[in-house]
């Protein structure tokens, strides 16, 4: 049976080279193709196989398991056409963005305590009354990717600061009303309660958990680590400039004997998160991107989670579950047959 990979780059990437060697190791046949190389009229795609040590480009029947994220959703009439011919890894059906995240986590008693407080802008109000409870606060897109568009608000007496990106702004309120007033697409936002996640130095991080499903279809961590925003003021992200630090050592350096007990939480949160996410969309995924913060008490909150997490500095740690998982889910659809 065949194994696809189906993203919208042209050529195959650092991942997609390192899971056609781990699927020749675990005998996988393994295939890497674009949207638009598929044939819908003779069911078959044009890609790529990786073979004496380079891509050769092949013609194969439609392969039996292919491997997605949802970037490549967009080509609607493709994917619509590959749910009825084969298997994916994602069927892109009940996505999960903060405030559907959230909605579920607050009916679970034993996962509430990690949300961020939290709530869409509808009003200016909103914002006021959030600024008057927490003094802080984040406002940022509902379906935002890579900390693009989001704003931090501080009040400060009778003044408010205003953070985004690298620039800051006083304002009076008048001026904060004005700026929301002309902000495109406000009511897209959530307001959140800022969680002061930063270093000893000052410096922000979050804590990225890259979950990937094994050779037994179960969840393992492929990796755990630090992003530490390094220049940045607000968030952590490496798309803006970030950093990558090994997760134990910097929980042992920020945060002291509390390191263990945070870092066994963090591993516990991720798993019991994983099997949530899946509950909610009704479908088993094949791999996820939680994004979690820890305040200078070792409190630890739930950011977000990422159908599609990048996988930038841990392409090795993916690959090798990636191939195992392809095995496994071949071993299931040939039990079908």
């Amino acid at each position: 049976m065949l194994v696809g990979m189906m993203r919208n780059y042209k050529n195959p990437t650092l991942l997609a080279k390192l899971i056609a060697m781990n699927c020749c190791y675990y005998g996988v046949d393994f295939i890497y193709f674009r949207p638009d190389d598929v044939d819908m009229t003779y069911n078959s795609v044009k890609g790529k196989v990786f073979k004496g040590g380079k891509w050769q480009v092949v013609e194969k029947p439609i392969p039996d398991f292919i491997d997605v994220t949802k970037y490549v959703f967009k080509h609607k009439e493709v994917v619509n056409y590959l749910k009825k011919v084969t298997t994916l890894s994602d069927n892109g059906q009940q996505m999960v963005n903060k405030e559907i995240l959230y909605k579920h986590l607050e009916q679970d008693p034993d996962l509430k305590d990690i949300i961020i407080p939290s709530k869409v802008y509808e009003e200016k109000k909103d914002l006021m009354e959030f600024l008057d409870l927490y003094n802080e606060i984040i406002l940022k897109p509902i379906d935002g990717q890579k900390g693009k568009g989001i704003k931090y608000i501080k009040k400060v007496g009778n003044e408010y600061e205003l953070l985004f990106q690298k620039h800051s702004k006083q304002l009076s309120y008048y001026e904060l009303i004005d700026y929301l007033n002309n902000l495109p697409n406000v009511n897209d936002f959530v307001i959140q309660k800022y969680i002061r996640a930063k270093t000893k130095e000052d410096v922000p991080f979050d804590c990225r958990v890259h979950m990937n499903k094994d050779h037994s279809g179960e969840w393992q961590i492929a990796k755990k680590y630090m992003r530490v925003g390094l220049g940045q003021r607000i968030l952590s992200n490496l798309s803006q400039g970030g950093g990558v630090v090994n997760s134990k050592n910097f929980l042992k350096a920020n945060y002291g004997t509390n390191w263990e007990f945070i870092n066994e939480e963090l591993t516990r949160l991720s798993f019991e998160l994983s099997k949530k996410v899946e509950v909610i969309r009704d479908q088993n995924l094949m791999s996820l991107g939680i994004d979690f913060g820890i305040d200078k008490n070792g409190k630890i909150y739930v950011f977000e989670t990422n159908s599609s997490p990048g996988v930038q500095f841990i392409e090795a740690n993916v690959a090798l579950l990636r191939a195992q998982y392809y095995r496994y889910i071949i071993g299931r659809l040939k039990n079908k047959i």
